[in-house]
């Protein structure tokens, strides 16, 4: 079965929550320093329990390397990536599992992210947008909508809840750690999976409710990471040209996909 990695930092009630749901998962916590003793605690005490490991930062080193250090503790071939803000509607497991055995240079699976109303859309895939710039196509769609109920492949899916091929996340490093603290990382390892033949998956049976930046905490410094992630991302794809040469002309940039 495929093991459950969970980058933490604060919001003990939301990973409480969601250890909860995932009962019968083995489960791999990366304390990322938390600056709360409740989430401390709470991963502390996971740590004595029958299936769950945990390792502990001793400074705080971002959603990226706290998700690789996790991906390097996995020893089955796949591995889920959630963030502990989510949570999952029944079936999420077997839906994602499904939709990578189908595919077999399907490299990850993305599921449909829903607001804490049940309805409202935060993430049904990611597509290149004007001057290059990801952006959630279907954002704020109902969840009913036809679009956003049709299973297909991407270039890019948010990391918040996904299911990940081991192998080709070791082999391309995983998550690029000059990212920081997040923001875009999770497109730049979409793209760097085309780049290396894989693609992304969106599944969307697989359902969950993402109470967005909770995982992380309101950081006071938020807009800047939310800046800097933008700017390595332009720098690096778009810039240099790379996003072009990997589009084929499918990306224009200024015009869209």
């Amino acid at each position: 079965m495929a093991e459950v990695v969970i980058p933490v930092y604060g919001n003990a009630p939301g990973l409480a929550r969601l250890l909860g749901h995932l009962r019968g998962h083995d489960v791999i916590l990366v304390d990322d320093a938390s600056p709360d003793a409740a989430t401390r605690e709470l991963v502390r005490g996971c740590s004595r329990r029958h299936g769950v490991r945990a390792v502990v930062h001793e400074r705080n080193l971002g959603f990226p390397a706290a998700a690789n250090r996790g991906a390097s503790l996995v020893q089955s071939d796949r591995f889920f990536l959630l963030n502990s803000d989510v949570v999952p509607f029944g079936g999420w497991d077997t839906a994602m599992s499904r939709a990578l055995d189908e595919r077999a240079r399907a490299a990850a699976v993305g599921a449909l992210l829903l607001f804490p109303d049940g309805i409202t859309v935060a993430h049904a895939g990611i597509e290149i947008g004007s001057e290059g710039i990801p952006v959630h196509r279907y954002r704020y769609f109902t969840r009913h909508a036809p679009e956003v109920l049709e299973p297909r492949e991407l270039d890019m899916i948010t990391y918040a809840a996904i299911l990940l091929r081991t192998a080709p996340f070791r082999e391309l490093g995983g998550l690029d750690e000059g990212f920081g603290f997040g923001m875009y990382d999770d497109c730049d390892m979409g793209l760097r999976f085309v780049e290396a033949g894989w693609s992304s998956v969106y599944e969307p049976s697989a359902v969950f409710i993402h109470e967005e930046s909770a995982s992380f905490g309101l950081r006071p410094d938020d807009l800047e990471i939310r800046i800097k992630g933008k700017e390595r991302f332009l720098e690096k794809w778009v810039r240099s040209g790379r996003l072009a040469r990997l589009g084929g002309g499918r990306w224009a940039v200024g015009g869209g996909r």
